[in-house]
């Protein structure tokens, strides 16, 4: 053994060091959430819940036919394409799949209410829904009533009426 080789001095870490657990990481990842994008936090804890194995019991008791607070996603899909009756977001980024699907209803709650326009795809909208069903498997959705006045962001493409022609009795 060479002598000198190991000449740096060992020492004590501070007294106040402290190595943070990964449950009190993801505690300051989840409150930095809440300030910066308080839309994506809540809905962060919505979808946990909802994935838990208590999952149908929470959306049973909490969310089915109640108002839930604004939340925030990206248009990825319009059905149909044009006049859509239904939108379907991504939550979590406008690259990542859908998992909420609004329904468009006029201010009863209940008639359909479709939009007049195509939707522009890829817009970032804010919504307040009343949940109507949720399922786990084979793919996570959580399917919302919207009035159309309760969708902010939402960037409509005019379209031209269609002009059928007349139709002509045959002699």
């Amino acid at each position: 053994m060479r002598s000198g080789f190991f000449s740096a001095t060992i020492t004590a870490p501070p007294a106040d060091f402290k190595i943070k657990t990964a449950a009190e990481l993801a505690a300051e990842k989840e409150e930095e959430l809440k300030k910066t994008n308080p839309e994506l936090a809540l809905w962060m804890n919505i979808k946990g819940q909802l994935l838990s194995p208590e999952g149908q019991g929470y959306f049973d008791s909490s969310m089915k036919g109640a108002g839930v607070p604004k939340l925030k996603g990206w248009l990825v899909k319009a059905n149909p394409a044009v006049k859509s009756k239904e939108l379907q977001l991504s939550m979590e980024g406008k690259d990542q799949p859908a998992d909420v699907t609004l329904k468009l209803v006029g201010a009863d709650g209940t008639t359909a209410a479709p939009l007049v326009g195509k939707p522009e795809l890829g817009t970032e909208i804010e919504f307040e829904g009343v949940g109507e069903s949720f399922t786990k498997e084979p793919a996570f959705m959580v399917t919302f009533t919207v009035e159309k006045a309760k969708i902010t962001g939402l960037k409509e493409e005019k379209v031209a009426p269609v002009h059928h022609a007349p139709v002509r009795k045959k002699k």
